[in-house]
């Protein structure tokens, strides 16, 4: 087991290609996720520093122990969810990790608030980059299993497909009102 320190999960970050403004918070996050352990494992499976549950497509969930893997998996998840994708975030957990002289870039989202939809991470973004990554998920079967037997992709998939018959039957009474 390795516990990394806040400088080194900082570099982590950045070494896997996040946003170097974000390093600080993101550190925290996994400070408070894990304490930094490369080997911390959750009752739930989510694992490594940032506590990845589900990796991305093309990892394993074994590799969620490899902390340049974690945090290469922590990116494509604040890529595709946004920070609300961790309970530390949203509780705010997280702050008594950061350092007094941290300043948030403009536009995240306060603990405890919704994402913020479109493009972002939660509705719509993630179906959006669902959509985006849709070489990444139709190469990988797993990923492709993961996203459709998750509990919220049914909830949107019987949204959307509401949606779109109140759109018909809108549609239709339009036509219909118009041809009278």
């Amino acid at each position: 087991m390795t516990t990394y320190t806040f400088g080194q999960l900082e570099t982590l970050w950045d070494d896997a290609g996040g946003p170097k403004a974000l390093a600080p918070l993101m550190a925290a996050i996994a400070k408070a996720e894990s304490g930094g352990e490369s080997d911390a494992e959750n009752p739930s499976g989510a694992r490594g520093p940032w506590q990845i549950l589900g990796p991305p497509p093309g990892m394993t969930n074994a590799e969620m122990f490899d902390p340049k893997l974690n945090a290469k998996a922590a990116v494509w998840k604040y890529t595709h969810q946004g920070l609300t994708a961790w309970e530390t975030y949203t509780n705010g957990a997280y702050k008594k990790f950061l350092p007094a002289h941290f300043v948030a870039p403009a536009g995240l989202p306060a603990a405890g608030a919704a994402p913020a939809g479109g493009g972002g991470g939660g509705w719509p973004g993630d179906v959006l980059g669902f959509f985006t990554d849709a070489d990444h998920a139709l190469g990988t079967a797993s990923h492709v299993a993961l996203a459709l037997f998750q509990p919220s992709s049914y909830v949107r998939i019987v949204v959307g497909g509401l949606a779109l018959v109140f759109l018909a039957i809108g549609l239709y009474a339009l036509y219909k009102g118009a041809a009278s």
